[in-house]
């Protein structure tokens, strides 16, 4: 039989502990407090990561970005409306085209008045015309067209070839023609000898070679302008693109 000392100490046994179970509660509360900390740390760390992100962009912004940093042309050439101002002021007086090339440039048979400026004895040859109309009141002459001719001699085959574009004033390709003729032993041409052939302004060989005679004209008057120190004046509002003139000029073809 079992005495009431053995009853309290089975009862004492069965008793569930109470170290046990603040053991638990602790563990417990640890767990919460580390998962807590952890938590808190990524959330400081998110933050951060926002407010460095934004810190760099504004520094980028005011530094000024690679990608849109504007990078400085070194200029060498003008632009057609000053090439044309340039060579109205300096160009030399001459008439021109009063034979067989003006119907292929929509000219007036009996020739025009031109500003022109040529680059001497060289081979290939270049020329520019700007085609004017002289005004009855004495100022300064209306510009029509620009007219650019290149030659290029062959000594050995005693042959040349004139490439000759008409141009608006606004640097579009408006006319085009060839002309192969012979040439003498002193590399001039022989009169009635040439053989022109018009061409089409929308061939790509053709708009090419317009485009790089052009461009050597707008290189070529840049560089002249640099060594004559000759300031190219701001254009009158009635120097417009395209004139009366012009229109009078290319309707008086026969």
């Amino acid at each position: 039989m079992s005495t009431d000392k053995d009853q309290e100490a089975s009862q004492k046994d069965s008793r569930p502990s109470d170290a046990g179970g603040l053991d638990a509660t602790y563990s417990h509360a640890t767990i919460s407090i580390v998962h807590g900390g952890i938590l808190r740390q990524l959330i400081v760390a998110v933050i951060y990561l926002v407010l460095f992100s934004g810190l760099s962009s504004a520094a980028d912004s005011a530094a000024g970005s690679p990608a849109r940093v504007r990078k400085t042309i070194p200029r060498n050439t003008l632009s057609v409306e000053e090439f044309r101002r340039w060579l109205l002021k300096e160009g030399k007086d001459r008439f021109e085209f009063g034979d067989r090339r003006a119907p292929l440039l929509n000219l007036p048979t009996s020739g025009v008045a031109t500003k022109a400026w040529a680059t001497g004895h060289s081979n290939p040859f270049h020329m520019c015309n700007l085609v004017v109309d002289p005004s009855s009141d004495g100022t300064t002459p209306k510009a029509v067209c620009i007219v650019l001719t290149s030659t290029r001699r062959d000594p050995e085959q005693h042959k040349a070839k004139d490439w000759v574009f008409r141009f608006l004033l606004d640097g579009s390709l408006e006319k085009a023609f060839t002309s192969i003729g012979d040439i003498d032993a002193q590399g001039a041409p022989v009169l009635g000898s040439g053989v022109l052939s018009e061409g089409n302004v929308k061939d790509p060989e053709i708009k090419q070679k317009a485009r790089e005679e052009l461009n050597f004209w707008l290189a070529k008057a840049y560089e002249l302008t640099k060594k004559s120190g000759v300031a190219i004046t701001t254009p009158s509002k009635g120097d417009k693109t395209k004139t009366e003139a012009s229109q009078a000029v290319s309707n008086a073809t026969p």
